[in-house]
């Protein structure tokens, strides 16, 4: 299981002014696969100090989507789910969206 991150110091989101989006997204269970793609699968590093940059943005969004479908199988285990298909629950997860001023 991975461990839970805790927010310290500053994040850095990107290099120019402006506004941008930034979604903060909570779970019931870990993040496992999306803690693997920051860490590049080396368990020893901690995801908050990962320094992977994340080239493939479909990669991310299939792992944030396969983390969230295996969160909500416990809360729905009567339904059959195949590769395919993501089971999102939204009482197994939730996410914030906030606009940010860059500067």
């Amino acid at each position: 299981m991975a461990p839970a991150l805790q927010a310290q110091g500053s994040i850095t989101l990107g290099k120019r002014p402006g506004l941008t989006d930034l979604y903060t997204v909570f779970s019931l269970s870990p993040f496992d696969r999306m803690y693997e793609l920051f860490t590049g699968g080396d368990s020893r590093i901690p995801a908050a100090q990962a320094d992977q940059p994340i080239t493939d943005p479909y990669a991310l969004s299939e792992a944030l989507l396969q983390d969230l479908s295996e969160g909500s199988q416990p809360l729905a285990p009567e339904m059959p789910v195949s590769d395919m298909v993501y089971l999102l629950n939204l009482q197994a997860w939730a996410a914030f969206r906030q606009i940010c001023r860059m500067t």
